[in-house]
């Protein structure tokens, strides 16, 4: 601040200096990963971003339209988000990056989670019964992180279907059958 007098005023000048930056026009720029394709069950997925701005401020990721996380960011600095867990589908993680200068930029991953590993089955003993043995069956035990169904061949005509689970056995009674030989075939 500088004061001056003269005879007549008084009188005050305030020098001020200010930096004024222009707003920012360029948008933040974004990593682009790849899309995922993922086993059912594995361990050890995520989505990493990185993401670069002079002035960065929030960030928005979703999972097929619904917000599943919002924080702030840093210039480049990794935005991870974990995909383990996920059931058997196809999964759109989408993130929108924002600044300070009001720019904005997204990206987009797909994420394919499929079970390719074959489900556990146990293999019954071949059996000899009498006919007319009211106790007599054939059962299965199961594993899978994704059961489904099944289908059961009598002497390869499709004899029972249905859905199955890890905890309880795929069972079939062998009530009713003639003298013969049986070959009974399950897909699951």
């Amino acid at each position: 601040m500088v004061y001056y007098y003269s005879d007549y005023f008084q009188y005050q000048i305030e020098l001020v200096n200010t930096n004024l930056l222009p707003t920012s026009t360029i948008d933040p720029i974004i990593s682009q990963p790849y899309d995922l394709v993922i086993e059912l069950g594995s361990i050890g997925n995520s989505i990493e971003w990185i993401g670069i701005d002079d002035n960065p401020d929030f960030f928005e990721i979703y999972i097929d339209g619904l917000l599943l996380s919002t924080g702030y960011w840093y210039s480049n600095t990794s935005i991870i988000i974990n995909v383990d867990g996920l059931a058997n589908d196809t999964y759109n993680f989408e993130i929108y990056l924002y600044d300070l200068d009001g720019g904005m930029i997204s990206d987009l991953v797909i994420v394919l989670v499929q079970d390719t590993t074959v489900p556990n089955l146990s293999s019954p003993i071949d059996m000899i019964i009498t006919v007319g043995d009211m106790n007599a069956f054939i059962s299965w035990d199961t594993y899978d992180l994704a059961p489904s169904y099944y289908v059961l061949y009598q002497n390869a005509t499709e004899v029972k279907t249905g859905y199955w689970n890890n905890t309880i056995p795929i069972t079939f009674m062998l009530d009713g059958l003639q003298v013969g030989n049986y070959e009974f075939t399950i897909i699951v």
